[in-house]
């Protein structure tokens, strides 16, 4: 199969690639307009709350980052808990509204959706959204371009002009990560360069390939190179972006990690297995046509060995053409890096898909990849010309 993906081919699946993102930015919704506009629009609000304290104490106790593993620092869409000595009378002094109790850092208010009350009764989860206005009051915590992480002071207020909260402010220390767009171009940079070399790599060694640098590439060996430095490359853009700290590397992650590999040492096996029960049966029939013929030993019907027709090709063909398991499992690897590429962009987070039943696709793709290539004919090693 003499067949190359020609430039229109590779045009024609970049375009649709950029069709399907105009339209997932297109279609998503403004995060904190609407919830803004409600929260600080008085018309929006109920009327004056009356038989209310004129003004109210509040001990802060604790403010942390839900994820446990950034629990000293948060940034842009991260959710921050703040617990307090009495939530209960700073309601009521909110005339039982959570949407009037603001979180506040160094002093200014931070547009965030609906508090949500925790399992401890005296705690408030906020989400920081995405927008200018959070990050405006975010950059102006940093003294210079090259800060990262700075110390910030969190509180709560309440939206009532006349009302007034008295806090003990938390003594504790808690960090305010610097909110930039330009990790996440970086981040990009990296994954584009990674594809381009990744192209450029299987052209010069066999590391990709079945055997080296002439034969096809393996389908299984690419999704596990693809994998493996995707959640490197998420891992070192959020250390960085995150002002050093570890993130969280779930078990989910593990688990896609393990079904790449196990698909790549599988697919090894059976490479194995086929091409030396095809050695066994090449031998006997070319001992048995030498017997026949009467020659002197030179092999008859050799078997030429096949070429690389492009990366594209080599992973989705088989002996026969383009084959419908090995495309599912291409298709698949492709929609869940996606996801996690946007997820470790958008919500700084190694995404956890421990929830959905995508990990649970992954395994029947990559099964029923190693079930059909069971009968699929070995890639054969390229002949060598002997000098």
């Amino acid at each position: 199969m003499n067949k190359t993906v020609s430039p229109s081919a590779w045009r024609t699946v970049a375009s649709l690639w950029l069709s399907l993102l105009l339209i997932v930015v297109s279609a998503l919704p403004g995060r904190a307009d609407a919830a803004d506009t409600k929260t600080q629009d008085g018309k929006s609000q109920p009327a004056a709350i009356k038989n209310a304290p004129a003004t109210v104490t509040v001990k802060m106790l604790e403010v942390t980052n839900a994820r446990p593993k950034n629990k000293d620092r948060a940034g842009i869409g991260d959710h921050i808990i703040v617990k307090v000595d009495s939530l209960k009378s700073l309601l009521t002094f909110a005339g039982n509204n959570l949407d009037k109790i603001r979180l506040t850092i160094d002093g200014e208010k931070i547009n965030t959706p609906a508090p949500v009350r925790t399992g401890d009764e005296n705690s408030l989860r906020y989400t920081i959204t995405k927008d200018a206005a959070n990050k405006k009051v975010l950059d102006s915590l940093f003294v210079n371009p090259l800060q990262m992480v700075a110390t910030a002071q969190v509180s709560l207020s309440v939206d009532e002009p006349v009302k007034k909260v008295q806090q003990d402010i938390w003594p504790g220390s808690f960090r305010l990560v610097r909110p930039t767009n330009f990790n996440g171009m970086l981040f990009c940079i990296a994954l584009v360069l990674f594809a381009l070399s990744f192209m450029k790599l299987g052209k010069f060694d066999a590391r990709l390939r079945n055997y080296d640098s002439d034969s096809t590439f393996s389908l299984s060996l690419v999704q596990m190179a693809v994998w493996y430095y995707v959640v490197t490359l998420s891992f070192l853009y959020l250390y960085f972006s995150g002002g050093f700290c570890m993130p969280e590397l779930n078990q989910s992650t593990m688990v896609l990690l393990g079904i790449s590999s196990a698909t790549a040492l599988g697919g090894k096996i059976i490479n194995v297995s086929n091409t030396e029960k095809e050695k066994t049966e090449s031998a006997e029939k070319s001992r048995q046509d030498r017997s026949v013929a009467g020659n002197d030993g030179a092999a008859t019907g050799a078997t030429k060995g096949a070429q690389s027709n492009g990366l594209l090709l080599d992973i989705l063909s088989d002996e026969y053409g383009i084959n419908l398991t090995r495309f599912q499992i291409f298709v698949w690897t492709l929609v869940m890096v996606g996801i996690f590429i946007w997820t470790v962009i958008s919500e700084s987070v190694i995404p956890d898909f421990s929830d959905s039943n995508l990990l649970l696709l992954m395994g029947i793709s990559s099964g029923s990849y190693l079930g059909y290539k069971l009968k699929e004919a070995p890639p054969q090693q390229p002949e060598k010309s002997s000098k």
